[in-house]
């Protein structure tokens, strides 16, 4: 909620959505998953777990921001930072996935 707060600030809109059982949510129909997940727009997921599973649902553009690893053991702040789960870290890679790609200069 507070990366969708800090995107607002820069003008995007997001829809946060929580999933807390991505297998029920899985087993839905396709008309109920795709009013909850909305149009055409880039989907985000943040997982403090691995991601395997939800590109189902994000699509060739979106975007898994979560923890690939096993075995960390922190306090959970100190986790979230060192894992770019923090809100500014959450929104800041939002912002360059949502970016235009750079095109190399002409020579």
């Amino acid at each position: 909620m507070a990366a969708g707060n800090l995107l607002a600030k820069q003008g995007l809109g997001a829809r946060i959505v929580s999933i807390p059982c991505l297998e029920t949510f899985l087993a839905q129909p396709a008309r109920y998953r795709q009013s909850v997940l909305g149009g055409r727009s880039v989907r985000v997921a943040v997982e403090a777990g691995h991601g395997a599973l939800w590109w189902r649902l994000l699509g060739r553009n979106g975007l898994f921001i979560g923890v690939d690893s096993f075995g960390a053991s922190a306090p959970d702040r100190v986790l979230a930072e060192k894992y770019g789960l923090t809100p500014e870290s959450v929104a800041e890679r939002i912002v360059k996935h949502l970016a235009p790609p750079s095109l190399p200069p002409i020579l």
